[in-house]
């Protein structure tokens, strides 16, 4: 299954917990979050997307916890779509599910 962050339409959706299906995801022109197109995001503009503080992002980026950031000299950027990508791979149905160390690392 892909999701298409870019479309709104049910059948893109992330199926939910529990079903077979391997969900790949495609952002623009099917980015697969390591593609040049993605829009590049610094720590400021990730942080109120995924609720967190910038010191949680450095902290993450430490311990390999969040998700996947690209380094550009000493600058560090997120793309747009693996950002949407951590997202999804961090929704859970119960708390039995959940992963204490910062949830899974998507590249």
């Amino acid at each position: 299954m892909i999701v298409n962050f870019h479309s709104k339409s049910p059948e893109n959706q992330p199926r939910k917990a529990g079903t077979s299906a391997a969900i790949q995801f495609a952002g623009p022109e099917g980015c697969a979050g390591d593609c040049a197109t993605c829009r590049l995001l610094c720590e400021k503009e990730v942080a109120p997307i995924l609720r967190v503080s910038v010191s949680w992002l450095q902290k993450a980026r430490v311990r390999g916890t969040g998700p996947s950031f690209v380094k550009i000299g000493r600058k560090v950027f997120y793309r747009l779509c693996t950002i949407q990508a951590y997202q999804v791979a961090n929704v859970h149905m119960s708390t039995s599910t959940y992963k204490p160390d910062g949830g899974a690392n998507v590249a």
